[in-house]
């Protein structure tokens, strides 16, 4: 203590009281002064500039935080790259080409087998009359063919060849088959020419042309 006050003394005390005084400088008495209160001006500003270099970097990190979270939950979500295998499972499949329809080769027309010819009757109003000596009338004609020229004559009961002139190349047969039915055929190495005579009732004759 520094000093002592006396006060004033009341009627009912035997000695005065005394004020003490206390200096707050001292370490054990007084109202402590905080932290700050005891550094230097410089020491003050750097605590300062601390503090608020703190505040402003939390401030920053929540903001940051907030922007990020707002992004990741707008932004699509990344999908992790296919292997191989999985890229290949997803292509679609190459359709494959649907095999055209071979077309079965046209069958060649089988070359039917000759057919024999069918002789045809020749008309009578072609025929030459003529008195057969008998009292009646007899036909005659000459045919012309292929293989060379055959006349016959035909009457009832007298059916004949008159005449044959071949073709060069040609042979001829004859075949008196009866009065009334006669066949020359005219024959070479590729053709046959063939001329059939007959009485029915008239005059009748055939020819055929063959290979």
């Amino acid at each position: 203590m520094n000093s002592m006050t006396k006060i004033g003394q009341r009627s009912d005390q035997r000695t005065p009281d005394h004020v003490i005084i206390l200096n707050e400088e001292h370490d054990g008495h007084g109202v402590h002064r905080s932290v700050l209160g005891k550094m230097t001006p410089v020491r003050r500003r750097l605590a300062y500039l601390l503090v608020w270099t703190l505040a402003t970097t939390a401030t920053v990190s929540a903001s940051w935080l907030g922007i990020n979270s707002v992004l990741a939950t707008a932004a699509p979500s990344r999908t992790q790259p296919l292997s191989a295998a999985e890229l290949r499972e997803a292509a679609p499949s190459r359709p494959s080409p649907t095999p055209s329809p071979t077309p079965s080769p046209t069958p060649s027309p089988s070359r039917s087998p000759a057919a024999s010819p069918t002789p045809s009757p020749t008309p009578t109003g072609q025929w030459t009359a003529a008195p057969d000596g008998r009292g009646g009338t007899g036909y005659r004609r000459t045919f012309k063919l292929r293989g060379g020229e055959v006349t016959v004559w035909c009457a009832n009961g007298d059916v004949r060849v008159l005449s044959i002139r071949p073709a060069q190349g040609y042979e001829v047969d004859r075949d008196q088959l009866n009065d009334e039915n006669v066949l020359v055929t005219l024959q070479s190495r590729r053709h046959t020419s063939r001329v059939y005579a007959s009485w029915r009732d008239g005059p009748y004759a055939e020819l055929t042309e063959s290979v």
